[in-house]
């Protein structure tokens, strides 16, 4: 049996002179101003980016939950902070944690930012855990 796949690599992992960057671990919904469709919980992280342009690792993943009952929402994260090495950061979106997406690139460091429905970019966060795979068996 033969199984084929096909899939996009994330970046390789190098060393970044910028820190896991720090981020609030809620979102503000706005219920105008936006493109995001309501009933959606959407997840969030972001990277810093060192003067080289080496990505660090993701901060931490943030849900936010797109209850209201319009189409025109915006997500705000807040509490955003950065390491003195980063020279700007990227942000990640997806549907759930395991399947993030970059939306935006190379911004200058704030301490917030606002998602109004950005365009998914095919780019993948880093993951130190791209060159391998673990399985588990257990023989009965």
């Amino acid at each position: 049996m033969d199984l084929a796949v096909s899939f996009t690599a994330p970046p390789v992992m190098r060393v970044s002179a910028a820190a896991i960057p720090l981020i609030g671990l809620s979102a503000t919904i706005q219920t105008s101003g936006g493109t995001i469709a309501s009933g959606q919980t959407l997840y969030y992280a972001v990277t810093g980016l060192d003067v080289n342009g080496v990505e660090s690792d993701l901060s931490f993943v943030v849900p936010a939950k797109i209850a209201s009952s319009t189409s025109t929402n915006q997500v705000q994260l807040t509490g955003l902070s950065f390491a003195p090495g980063t020279a700007n950061f990227n942000v990640y979106r997806g549907t759930n944690p395991g399947e993030l997406l970059r939306i935006a690139s190379s911004l200058a460091p704030a301490s917030s930012f606002v998602d109004t429905g950005s365009a998914v970019e095919l780019q993948l966060p880093p993951d130190r855990n791209f060159d391998h795979a673990n399985f588990y068996w257990r023989w009965e």
